[in-house]
């Protein structure tokens, strides 16, 4: 079974088989007596802010489809609705019980469905412009998702996926720009994520050249450029020459939403001479003297001069002690 679906022609979901019921006639008691049946669909997991769609159908005495009947829709947060497949939008997070009622003449049957209502989970997580360009989404939920008529926009053209788009749970989805059918402008310029009712659920602003095997991700909210990995749980940043000092620097592994780190590259150019395999340097800094006070200190100069006056010291302090010992004798 799966818990992203419920009932009928979709999907039946772990619950539809005890959450969703059926009644009978609502004219008769006796359990004999024949009787139309309602049944309701529409995706289990849903995404607040987003337009999903309900289906409902019903069947006569024989098990045959009404061809005239009345399909009436309550979803659990106070709003209602009448048809038999209508949209309905959830506002807030939360766990729904949806009711259909379906009337025929003198007949009546109800079906139920238990809806979760979650918070979009949905991300821009890579852009690549120019030819061979992409854009990536990623899902951060445990749940496959309907992304049915949400949309992608760059700022002048606008692409709507179709019926029946699932992101799978906790995977990446990369959707070529030959599908998209617009240009994802290069060096600089914006992706925005659409609800379907065209308001921006994400964003991701880029600048930057890029290599023909770069692209912009996004980084624990930050863009930044490195090697294309469409569809893949792993980022390496762009490989740059910079001193040792600053390696540091937008040349380290970091996390695409949640993608694995990879390690740093070993190829980074420095100025400074690398240590030797077998050695482990560890660095200290301290307080650097002056240019004259390194000069002085340590030339031949200073270590002479040392040596003279030592050696004056020490013939004074011989005629001192020899005077001493004169002026003690008798």
């Amino acid at each position: 079974s799966n818990e992203n679906f419920s009932s009928g022609e979709i999907s039946p979901s772990e619950d539809s088989t005890t959450e969703t019921q059926s009644s009978g006639s609502v004219s008769s008691t006796s359990e004999n007596e024949p009787k139309i049946t309602a049944k309701a669909s529409a995706y289990a997991i849903m995404i607040a802010g987003s337009e999903n769609i309900f289906s409902g159908n019903g069947y006569d005495l024989k098990g045959e489809p009404l061809s005239n009947a009345e399909y009436k829709w309550s979803f659990g947060d106070g709003s209602y609705k009448s048809g038999k497949n209508i949209t309905h939008t959830y506002f807030l997070p939360g766990d729904y019980m949806v009711a259909l009622n379906v009337v025929s003449g003198m007949y009546g049957a109800s079906d139920y469905l238990k809806i979760k209502v979650i918070s979009l989970p949905v991300y821009i997580s890579e852009v690549k412009p120019g030819a061979g360009g992409f854009v990536e989404f990623y899902n951060d939920s445990k749940f496959n998702l309907d992304i049915s008529r949400f949309g992608i926009f760059n700022s002048k053209s606008s692409f709507y996926f179709p019926e029946n788009t699932i992101i799978l749970a906790g995977k990446y989805l990369a959707i070529s720009q030959s599908v998209i059918g617009f240009e994802i402008f290069k060096n600089y310029g914006s992706i925005s994520f659409l609800y379907q009712n065209s308001e921006v659920a994400d964003l991701i602003t880029y600048s930057g050249e890029l290599k023909e095997n770069e692209s912009f991700h996004k980084i624990e909210g930050l863009v930044k450029i490195g090697l294309s990995s469409p569809g893949s749980d792993s980022f390496l940043g762009a490989q740059k020459t910079v001193p040792v000092l600053a390696q540091n620097m937008d040349n380290s592994a970091g996390i695409k939403q949640n993608k694995t780190e990879e390690p740093e590259s070993s190829s980074v150019i420095s100025d400074v001479e690398k240590t030797p395999a077998d050695k482990t340097q560890t660095a200290i800094v301290n307080e650097v003297p002056s240019k004259g006070d390194r000069i002085f200190f340590g030339s031949s100069w200073f270590w002479f001069s040392g040596a003279v006056i030592l050696g004056i010291l020490s013939a004074v302090g011989v005629v001192f002690l020899r005077r001493s010992k004169f002026l003690a004798d008798p």
